[in-house]
């Protein structure tokens, strides 16, 4: 059995609920992130459904084939700077690197200390070999001597994180000297998007949009909305401001059930004062009959009245489990509306129709 033999077989365990497995995986992580443990459940269970066969098949012929392409030979040594936000993101990382045939030195988060370790721990238990493939490697942001030791004899640099940290490392490195490939992957974001249709079906308690609608807000509340395909704003199809508020009602009524299954985690004091900020500004634009805001399930709702003639991160809100609402005038203005996100946009959740 290969790396990816291991993973698949772990995933299963943890798919059929084999929950020890889990358990070894996240050891500490909740309290360390400060995600709720029901919340950081259903994440590594979502990450252990996404590992088929079919999936690990599709890796391993892909890397077959970069060793075969003439003159391509796998980075002897990547430094992976981890992100912190979401464990299973960390695991990608770890996962991307080692099933190219590369050793690994990870420089794991502050704010998420344990899920590199925990995840080598997991699959060294399966085959101790990978124990020597991975070093994980702790160093302060202004430790030059210790950022030093950590690229040393290394090709590559990838860095995961915000755009601040990508910054700051990736000026880090060039102090340090680093010649290598160097790649950042700043934070995306992902909307969801509701076409006119959609809209008409949600009104006749359509059970498909329903469910559709109910994935989208799901997935705004995972893990408090830390992940590059989080929902942070939710694009309806429509110019009508009655319909915008029985949208936002409709959501509104949603948000309790899956909230109880979604705890809240931890927030730092700087989300929680931009939610703060989400919330008195809602409350000032409801006021002037231009927005409708409520809180909900430790949850904001905020929806906007007029449509925006193109959109902004800042547009976006501060993420966090707080869900935006955005009218547009059509599927025409989808390009429009959303080429100035392009270098951060991750995913946009539709349904099935809207493809």
């Amino acid at each position: 059995m290969d790396l990816l033999d291991h993973i698949v077989e772990v995933a299963a365990q943890i798919a059929t609920g084999q929950r020890e497995v889990g358990a070894a995986l996240t050891a500490d992580v909740a309290q360390s992130t400060g995600i709720d443990d029901r919340s950081l459940e259903r994440l590594v269970g979502l990450w252990a459904t996404s590992w088929t066969p079919e999936r690990a098949s599709a890796m391993r012929r892909r890397r077959d084939e970069l060793a075969s392409s003439r003159g391509r030979r796998p980075v002897e040594t990547a430094v992976i700077v981890a992100p912190g936000n979401l464990p299973v993101a960390t695991w990608q990382a770890l996962i991307e690197a080692l099933v190219a045939g590369s050793k690994v030195r990870i420089k794991p988060s502050a704010g998420d200390p344990h899920s590199a370790q925990r995840l080598v721990d997991v699959l060294a238990a399966r085959d101790a070999r990978l124990r020597e493939r991975v070093e994980i490697v702790q160093v302060e942001r202004g430790d030059e001597g210790g950022w030093r030791r950590l690229l040393a004899g290394a090709s590559a640099l990838l860095v995961y994180g915000g755009d601040d940290a990508v910054a700051a490392v990736t000026e880090l490195a060039r102090i340090c000297g680093w010649r290598g490939q160097l790649r950042s992957h700043g934070h995306k974001v992902s909307l969801g998007w509701l076409d006119a249709a959609d809209l008409d079906d949600l009104d006749r308690g359509d059970p498909t949009a329903t469910a559709t609608l109910t994935g989208i807000v799901h997935d705004a509340l995972l893990a408090d909305g830390r992940g590059c395909l989080s929902v942070r704003a939710l694009i309806a199809e429509t110019k009508d401001p009655a319909r915008i508020a029985r949208l936002h009602a409709q959501v509104v009524a949603l948000v309790p059930e899956i909230a109880a299954v979604l705890p809240s985690g931890r927030f730092a004091a700087d989300q929680i004062a931009a939610r703060r900020m989400l919330i008195e500004n809602g409350r000032f634009e409801a006021a002037l009959g231009t927005a409708l805001v409520t809180e909900t399930g430790d949850a904001v709702i905020c929806s906007r009245i007029s449509a925006p003639s193109a959109l902004t991160l800042t547009d976006l809100g501060p993420g966090g489990r707080a869900l935006m609402i955005l009218p547009t005038a059509s599927r025409d203005e989808r390009h429009r509306l959303l080429a100035p996100l392009r270098r951060h946009l991750a995913g946009l959740a539709v349904s099935r129709r809207s493809l």
